[in-house]
């Protein structure tokens, strides 16, 4: 009988998938106390960046978006035009509306000027979202 176990924690859910194992057994137990949890996550994440790198990927993340976890990967199509999409692993507890159909999310980002950016996202149930980004630098 097959059975696997249940994974509350974001450090021992992103390590399962990237690595085969639990955070503890590839940190050890201690690094999974309190404020070391994002230590092990930057751990992961690094590992999760090598990897996707080698795909050729721009962009490979794993992100706390607000209260979710989120597994981010993404590529320029052009210089100015970036895709990413996204997989929300652990949602936030607060939110009841994550089901199948909303764990994904699509982002598409534009570059029209060079201080700004049009953004773009869909997130399924969750909605359809965009904006303007401006960023000026002296």
């Amino acid at each position: 009988r097959l059975s696997s176990p249940q994974l509350s924690d974001p450090a021992d859910i992103v390590s399962v998938i990237a690595t085969g194992q639990l955070a503890g057994d590839l940190f050890g137990s201690s690094a999974l106390t309190g404020a070391a949890t994002g230590v092990a996550l930057g751990q992961i994440t690094s590992i999760v960046e090598g990897v996707g790198q080698s795909f050729g990927l721009d962009l490979v993340e794993i992100d706390t978006d607000g209260s979710d976890l989120v597994i981010r990967v993404g590529k320029y199509l052009t210089p100015a035009l970036f895709t990413s999409l996204g997989y929300v692993v652990v949602p936030s507890a607060t939110d009841r509306r994550v089901t199948d159909d909303t764990r994904f999310i699509a982002n598409l980002d534009y570059e029209l000027l060079e201080w700004l950016m049009a953004q773009g996202e869909y997130s399924g149930e969750r909605g359809v979202g965009g904006g303007l980004q401006y960023e000026f630098a002296w």
